[in-house]
């Protein structure tokens, strides 16, 4: 199970940047938007730079990103949810839902037959060519790629606005901004307090056969310097870039993270595998923080986020706490 969530996010991870090479360049979600009450319309401009005019409510949506499905129930819209891609596992009631997408596959004729009012689509996941037809056939389409704190609260919101869900989307942000001040110990005022406290370095493994990382382009480069660490490979054009053990070893990355959804979010398995094993001289290895987190929560752009800071901040909580002590007199 594990093997296959993994080759799923690096197969995603590996579409983005074949299809949008030059997409971390621009984030656009957090443009103001326009509410005409009057009229009853909302504009803005999505994660791809369109500009989106729409009369509100909207009633029929149609998700084509297992995140975004799970925004869309998030902000209280789930009843205008028509079809979801394939994987759109949470929350269970997404199960229940037609599949009108999967992977790089979008049925559009399908998606035609359900006269969505809106598709939402992953700006860096789904393909131009199933956009751009999407448009072609008349369909309003929202790219949407939220990788800060503040653009998941600003998409629940959108969505709860578009669906007129707009209180219950306010109460998932509340309920989102007091597990991450609570319980993670983050403050989503500002970015720039982030990382004040520690400078750790981590590198996030995709997978081992090739080797490759996620780099901070990830809402989780944004998750650790709230939690005051640094990811490794920041600088990569790439989200997930192929790596070398070389280049690992030049860094030396203090912590090692994995992704499982074999333990609950308060637990935390440190357990080195065969293959760092090997490689002992690292710090990682050497000091036993080659650790396995939540996937989802962490590799998701979702509202659990808030639940995949509170691992990695805790993590990071207790190598600092390691550390303190080992280099007591």
């Amino acid at each position: 199970m594990l093997r296959m969530i993994v080759a799923l996010l690096v197969l995603h991870l590996c579409s983005i940047q074949q299809a949008h090479p030059a997409f971390s360049s621009s984030i656009l979600s957090e443009v103001q938007e326009k509410v005409d009450l009057a009229n009853g319309t909302i504009e803005f401009i999505d994660d791809l730079g369109s500009r989106v005019i729409l009369q509100v409510p909207v009633k029929r949506t149609i998700s084509l990103a297992p995140n975004i499905t799970e925004l869309v129930f998030s902000a209280g819209a789930g009843d205008t949810l028509l079809a979801v891609s394939a994987h759109s596992d949470y929350p269970t009631d997404a199960l229940a839902l037609p599949v009108v997408a999967n992977g790089g596959s979008v049925s559009h004729e399908a998606i035609l037959r359900l006269r969505p009012d809106i598709v939402l689509v992953w700006a860096s996941g789904t393909a131009p060519g199933n956009i751009n037809r999407l448009k072609e056939l008349g369909l309003t389409v929202i790219a949407i790629e939220p990788r800060t704190f503040e653009a998941l609260e600003l998409w629940v919101v959108r969505i709860g606005k578009l669906a007129g869900t707009e209180i219950i989307a306010q109460h998932a942000v509340e309920k989102f901004r007091d597990i991450l001040a609570i319980d993670a110990g983050i403050s989503t005022s500002s970015v720039d307090e982030y990382g004040a406290t520690g400078s750790e370095t981590i590198l996030v493994e995709l997978s081992q056969k090739p080797l490759m990382a996620l780099s901070g382009k990830h809402l989780l480069g944004h998750i650790a310097k709230a939690c005051g660490a640094n990811i490794l490979f920041s600088d990569s054009l790439q989200m997930a870039p192929l790596i070398s053990i070389e280049a690992v070893y030049a860094q030396d990355p203090e912590l090692i993270i994995q992704f499982s959804r074999a333990n609950p979010p308060e637990k935390t398995a440190c357990i080195t595998d065969s293959y760092w094993q090997t490689h002992q001289s690292l710090s990682a290895v050497k000091n036993g923080f080659v650790c396995q987190l939540d996937g989802d929560l962490l590799t998701r752009h979702t509202l659990r986020a808030a639940e995949g800071a509170k691992q990695l901040c805790g993590l990071l909580e207790r190598y600092r706490q390691r550390n303190s002590q080992s280099i007591k007199p």
